[in-house]
């Protein structure tokens, strides 16, 4: 089923998992009688619902932030470095990536047709980049283009959810740092759980606020962009797509 196949799971439900772990952690933390058999119930079937509601949101964030990812890196990965002018790839092997697309019956610009019209000839590239697409989403025949494709999706719904997940443990922060301040000014003691919990809030802030950058997500598409150009040197036959976009 497609809500639950792995694609959904890895590249939607981790991110909302993810933005959503800080404040599951600290209703534990602050909330000390949830700890029961049915609050530990109860906490399993939030954590596995509201993930899968916020996997929606995050691919909503994710695909709406592309236009201006695609727009910042000049292009959609796939179809800059299909361009003759951009060096990533070899020319001897865009040479070969070139013919096999023509013989397909892929039409693609010479290095001339590109360097008079460069707006036609990227029309063309991103063309070609979606028959690949098409002709290569069977995870089965390319397994190595279906991880890419997840963790490039991973990455840009991690992005999409940036200032939620950040918001989240920001909260948490705060309202955990109070209570172990106040515990230890009255009682002189913190359980280990708050303590944990008030950690796990403050790396997640950290890793939100720093590691989770466009950079990151640049560096997922472009891997997953040359997984799929090396379907045209694969050797094999093409089957219809049955894998996610």
């Amino acid at each position: 089923m497609a809500f639950i196949d792995e694609y959904t799971i890895k590249a939607r439900q981790a991110p909302a998992t993810i933005a959503l772990a800080p404040a599951i952690l600290a209703t534990y933390a602050l909330l000390p009688e949830l700890r029961s058999t049915w609050g530990a119930i109860g906490a399993l079937l939030a954590a596995l619902g509201l993930p899968a509601g916020l996997a929606y949101v995050a691919r909503s964030c994710g695909k709406r932030l592309e236009p201006r990812l695609f727009q910042s890196w000049g292009g959609k990965p796939t179809t800059a470095m299909l361009r003759w002018r951009d060096g990533r790839i070899s020319a001897d092997t865009k040479h070969r990536y070139h013919d096999t697309l023509r013989a397909a019956g892929v039409d693609l610009p010479s290095a001339e047709d590109e360097e008079r019209d460069p707006t036609a000839a990227d029309a063309k590239y991103e063309s070609a980049g979606e028959w690949i697409l098409r002709h290569a989403r069977d995870k089965r025949a390319f397994p190595f283009v279906f991880t890419q494709n997840i963790n490039y999706g991973f990455a840009r719904n991690l992005l999409g959810l940036k200032w939620i997940g950040f918001g989240f443990a920001a909260a948490c922060v705060g309202a955990e740092t109070v209570l172990v301040g106040w515990t230890l000014w009255t009682v002189r003691d913190v359980s280990a759980f708050l303590a944990v919990s008030d950690a796990v809030s403050i790396g997640l802030a950290v890793f939100w606020l720093w590691a989770v950058r466009p950079a990151w997500v640049h560096d997922a598409a472009v891997a997953y962009s040359r997984a799929l150009l090396e379907v045209c040197e694969s050797g094999k036959r093409v089957a219809p797509p049955t894998g996610p976009a």
